[in-house]
C-alpha cells in the first residue's frame, strides 16, 4: 500500500458507515457525490467533458429536491452559484477552464464575502477553448494561482481517479463552509473520462447555513481591527462626503478580512501520497494522470534496481512542500506533468532550486515507454 499523508478526509468520516460500492464513470460518480453531499444547485456553462455530469445530475436531481441551472454565458452561471450559496445552499459551479475563467469576477467576490463554493474545474488543452479531448494539466497556474483578482487563493484538491473524485468533492463542500470561500477540485480530462468501482459516501441533509443572508438590513458587522492605520500607507476615497475616520475604517476593515481569510487558509492540511519514495535516489512528482502513468513506471524501473519513487500532490494550495523537502534530503526531484511546467514552479519554490522537468503540453500525453526513458536517462545521470 502507498505510504500516505493525508487530513481528515471523508474516508474518516465513512469509517462507521457501511460503504455503498458501484462501478460508475467520473460523470456519474461526481454527479452522485454532489448530491449525496447535500448540493441543491448544479450552475454549469456548459462545454466538455462537464456536459456529462450535468446530464447525470439532471437524472437524480428531483429525488433530492436539487436544481441544475445549464447558462447561456460564464459570468451568468458563476453568479447564479453565488446568490444560492449568499442564501445558504450548498452549491456547485462547473466548467472547464476557459468557461471559468469568465467567472473569475464571481470567485473573487465569493473570497471577498466569505461565500462558501465548490468549483468543479474539468481541464483540457488551452490556451483557449483547446481542442475538445485533448488531455492537459495547463490550466495549474489558473486553478491555483491566479483564480481572479486580489489577496486571496482558491483551496486546489487535485484527484489522481474517481474514487479521489468522490471523496475530494465530498470533503470540498465541508473545507469550503470551513474557510468561508472557494475550493476547486482539478480534474484533467483522462481522470474525467475514466470508469471505476468506487466507494460512494453517505447522504448528507446540511439544510441552510446559519450565516446565510436574512433580507434584514442592519449595521454591518466588523471583525476586531487587526492593526492600526498606517500613516505612510495613507487612505484615499472617491467619495468627499464620508468621513475621513469612516473611510480609514472602511480600508482597515478589507485589510483586517484578508488577514482573517488567509488565517482560515491555514486550518487545510496540506496532502501528498508518497507511492515507494522512501530510499529512492530519484524521485518523481506528479498529478492526475500522470501520476498514473508514473506509478507504474516506477513499478518497472524498481523491478530492474532503479531507486525510483513518486511524491504525489493531493492538494495543490495548499502545496505539500514539507513531503517534498523531506524527499528532497535523500533524493533528486523530477516533474513530470502535462503542461510546460507550471507545476514545476512551486516544487521550486518549496525546493529552492529547480528540479528536473520532462514536460508534455498541448493535450499529448506520453507513453509508458517515454516516461520510462525519460527518467532512465536522469537517474544515469546521478551516476547511479
Amino acid at each position: 500500500m502507498p505510504e500516505t499523508m493525508t487530513a481528515d478526509t471523508p474516508e474518516t468520516a465513512r469509517e462507521s458507515d457501511a460503504p455503498e460500492f458501484a462501478f460508475l464513470s467520473a460523470e456519474e460518480a461526481l454527479a452522485e457525490t454532489v448530491l449525496r453531499a447535500g448540493c441543491k444547485l448544479f450552475s454549469v456553462y456548459p462545454m466538455t467533458p462537464i456536459n456529462e455530469v450535468n446530464e447525470e445530475y439532471l437524472k437524480r436531481a428531483p429525488e433530492y429536491d436539487a436544481v441544475s441551472l445549464t447558462c447561456e454565458s460564464e459570468m451568468e452561471g458563476g453568479w447564479y452559484a453565488y446568490g444560492a450559496s449568499k442564501a445558504g445552499a450548498r452549491v456547485m459551479v462547473g466548467s472547464t477552464g476557459v468557461g471559468i475563467a469568465l467567472m473569475g469576477e464571481m470567485v473573487s467576490y465569493a473570497a471577498r464575502d466569505g461565500v462558501p463554493l465548490v468549483i468543479s474545474h474539468w481541464v483540457r488543452g488551452g490556451p483557449g477553448t483547446g481542442p475538445t479531448g485533448s488531455p492537459s494539466q495547463g490550466d495549474y497556474w489558473q486553478a491555483v494561482k491566479a483564480p481572479a483578482n486580489g489577496d486571496f487563493r482558491n483551496i486546489v484538491f487535485a484527484p489522481q481517479g474517481v474514487q479521489e473524485l468522490v471523496d475530494f468533492t465530498y470533503h470540498a463542500f465541508e473545507v469550503a463552509e470551513q474557510i468561508r470561500g472557494p475550493v476547486t477540485v482539478y480534474t484533467d480530462y483522462s481522470v474525467a473520462k475514466s470508469t471505476e468501482v468506487v466507494a460512494l459516501p453517505p447522504r448528507l441533509d446540511p439544510g441552510l447555513r446559519e450565516q446565510a443572508l436574512t433580507g434584514k438590513r442592519g449595521p454591518r458587522e466588523r471583525p476586531a481591527q487587526r492593526a492600526e492605520v498606517r500613516d505612510e500607507g495613507g487612505v484615499s476615497s472617491s467619495s468627499e462626503a464620508v468621513p475621513e475616520e469612516e473611510r480609514a475604517s472602511r480600508f482597515l476593515y478589507l485589510e483586517t478580512a484578508t488577514w482573517d481569510r488567509w488565517e482560515r487558509y491555514k486550518l487545510v492540511e496540506p496532502m501528498a501520497e508518497r507511492y515507494r519514495s522512501e530510499g529512492a535516489r530519484l524521485n518523481l512528482v506528479a498529478i492526475g494522470t500522470m501520476a498514473r502513468i508514473v506509478r507504474v513506471v516506477v513499478d518497472e524501473l524498481r523491478a530492474e534496481g532503479l531507486d525510483v519513487g513518486l511524491i504525489r500532490p493531493q492538494t495543490l494550495f495548499p502545496f505539500p512542500e514539507e513531503a517534498l523537502l523531506e524527499a528532497a534530503a535523500t533524493s533528486t526531484i523530477m516533474v513530470v506533468e502535462l503542461s510546460v511546467g507550471q507545476m514545476a514552479e512551486d516544487v521550486r519554490l518549496a525546493l529552492g532550486e529547480r528540479p528536473l522537468l520532462y514536460a508534455r503540453p498541448g493535450g499529448v500525453v506520453p507513453t509508458l515507454a517515454e516516461v520510462s526513458a525519460q527518467v532512465r536517462g536522469a537517474y544515469t545521470k546521478l551516476g547511479a
